[in-house]
């Protein structure tokens, strides 16, 4: 078993891509997502309780370990860029209204997820209102809403500590 976990997202234009992760979850785990999204989804419309994540898989969650494959490889290569809607497979896409999906897939997916930067969503209509609200200031202004949610995200970070399971 790969320390990758390497999975076909949905990028700019429509582009499917391999999004690069350290692995964070049990062996077989897509098999148990359908089990799993039965709990429900978060406020950052992930899997509620999801059993699958490893213990391992938890630490490297909560510090963003995880992600580093994505920092030193999609950034680059240009697949994504640091702040935005994060990549999705097209299943996930599935819970979005057909707006949001559309406007998000004409810019690149971000790294740091516009989300992290609201320490109070209570549920995952709120994330979608959020993800409205950040197309909505990118259409007019793309380079300033970037740089204004990452600074949101990086302070949510650092001062809330405000992060996915």
């Amino acid at each position: 078993m790969s320390i990758f976990y390497i999975r076909k997202t949905i990028g700019k234009n429509g582009k499917i891509f391999d999004c690069y992760k350290f692995r964070s979850m049990k062996k077989g785990a897509n098999e148990g997502l359908e089990e799993a999204l039965k709990k429900g989804l978060d406020k950052y419309g992930k899997p509620i309780n999801d059993e699958r994540i490893t213990n391992l898989g938890k630490f490297l969650r909560k510090y963003w370990i995880d992600e580093i494959p994505q920092l030193v490889y999609n950034v680059p290569k240009g697949d994504m860029k640091i702040v935005g809607i994060r990549p999705r497979e097209e299943r996930e896409w599935e819970e979005y209204p057909i707006e949001v999906k559309e406007k998000a897939l004409q810019q690149k997916p971000g790294l740091f997820a516009i989300q992290y930067g609201f320490k109070d969503l209570k549920d995952f209509n709120e994330n979608i209102k959020v993800s409205k609200q950040y197309l909505s200031e990118y259409e007019t202004s793309p380079f300033s809403t970037d740089l204004k949610y990452f600074f949101k995200v990086i302070s949510k970070i650092v001062f809330h500590r405000v992060r996915s399971n």
